[in-house]
């Protein structure tokens, strides 16, 4: 009989961490965790990292076993040799922390290859201790193991008015790095910030109003929801076709981590299906190089999408921008990549702009610049700079589709094949 994975339900209360008097001694707590492979399946490397945010929701340190401590030495990682029943575990001085940190937030990646379904069990494991004596707070199961997610946000270590705390999430990604993993872990963070803290860019537009320069995995709000262009521009080898897509979003999947694909918008689909627009016009167009789209318009984008967000239908969550080198080649080639939003009434005007960092646009047919979220807590949307790698040669790839956190079916395959797939060398994208 085959093993299968434990299935439990996630607890949803938090674990408050006890508070030692003041001055009895240094005050620690070690946030380890503990994993347990299937029988039948491989063992996978599987690497640990805590994410570190200020008051204001800024991302201040991450400690890995690529950087062993951060924060003055307030959060430490080992990989618990000394300590037994534990793979890895992180040391996190709390009241040295106090002046440091708010949230930080616990993350599991399997960097290489293989899912986290060869995993059959797991659990984190917060032990106190003042002076070096410990004792084990709680022992809380990790979940979501099912599924071949390659990334799993498993918890938060946050701090309230009174105390520490630990709240599991265990909410799957489908990333290899844990800078990768920024965008999922993103909405656990906001919701433990204090409002009147919370540091939210707001892109307002207007006449001489700056274009916000963004980095990887920053985010920015819109004001109501503006029709609008994103513009996407790299420097290509002269032999690369690369084309522009639109990946759009629905409700959660069944999938852990992933949404409903609704539709994809490419060069052979250049305007999104009826079903996505709450009006006669459709919620995005495809289009192509800037020049001539008006005053105030100036750009030499390679590629331009055509979004008019107050047309979209109450089900679309998000709008994914992608690119895929359609002929075959690594996007990590070109240079001076970028993506840029641009309002285009009443005048156009850029709001914001993310240059990809050279290390960011690694080895893969295709890249995932960045989305627009509907944030319905406030009523808004959102702009992310994502920039993460994928594979495939165009969106409809089964490899783009998920990094763009889509669910994957063979019905979005389009009803061609590009050069890559005749030859085979992108075997699920081929056309069955």
């Amino acid at each position: 009989m085959t093993e299968e994975a434990k299935v439990e339900q996630p607890r949803e209360q938090d674990v408050a961490i006890p508070v030692s008097p003041a001055g009895e001694g240094e005050e620690m707590l070690q946030l380890g965790v503990a994993w347990e492979f299937l029988v039948e399946r491989p063992a996978v490397e599987l690497k640990c990292s805590m994410v570190f945010f200020s008051e204001a929701g800024e991302a201040i340190a991450t400690v890995n076993s690529a950087n062993l401590e951060a924060l003055g030495g307030a959060a430490r990682h080992s990989f618990t040799t000394e300590v037994d029943g534990l793979d890895e575990a992180f040391d996190l001085g709390l009241k040295a922390l106090e002046g440091e940190a708010k949230v930080g937030m616990l993350v599991i990646n399997a960097p290489s290859e293989g899912s986290l379904r060869d995993v059959k069990s797991a659990f984190v494991r917060l032990t106190h201790a003042v002076n070096d004596e410990g004792a084990v707070v709680e022992e809380i199961p990790i979940h979501c193991w099912q599924h071949e997610n390659t990334a799993l946000v498993v918890g938060a270590f946050y701090r309230s008015p009174y105390c520490w705390n630990y709240r599991s999430i265990a909410a799957a990604a489908h990333t290899r790095t844990v800078e990768d993993t920024m965008h999922r872990m993103r909405p656990f963070v906001d919701a433990l910030l204090e409002p009147g803290l919370k540091f939210e860019r707001t892109l307002e537009g207007g006449v001489g109003a700056p274009s916000l320069a963004m980095a990887k995995g920053d985010v920015a709000y819109l004001v109501g929801a503006p029709k609008l262009v994103i513009g996407l521009g790299w420097g290509a080898p002269a032999s690369y076709d690369i084309d522009a897509s639109v990946v759009i979003l629905g409700e959660a999947s069944g999938t852990p981590g992933l949404r409903h694909t609704l539709d994809i918008v490419n060069f052979s689909q250049p305007q999104s299906r009826p079903e996505t627009s709450t009006k006669a016009k459709p919620l995005v167009r495809h289009g192509s190089e800037s020049g001539g789209l008006g005053e105030g318009f100036a750009g030499d984008d390679n590629e331009v999408i055509f979004v008019d967000l107050a047309k979209a239908a109450p089900e679309v969550k998000e709008l994914v921008f992608a690119v895929n080198v359609f002929n075959g080649g690594s996007f990590g080639n070109c240079e001076d990549a970028y993506v840029r939003l641009v309002q285009r009434l009443p005048k156009a005007a850029e709001l914001a702009r993310y240059d990809v960092e050279v290390a960011v646009a690694e080895d893969g047919l295709g890249f995932i610049f960045a989305r627009l979220f509907r944030d319905e807590d406030h009523g808004r949307w959102g702009f992310q700079a994502t920039g993460t790698s994928a594979g495939g040669v165009m969106a409809r790839c089964e490899e783009t589709t998920i990094a763009a956190g889509g669910e994957w079916r063979p019905t979005l395959r389009d009803t061609f094949q590009s050069p890559v797939e005749a030859e085979g060398a992108c075997s699920t994208c081929a056309v069955m």
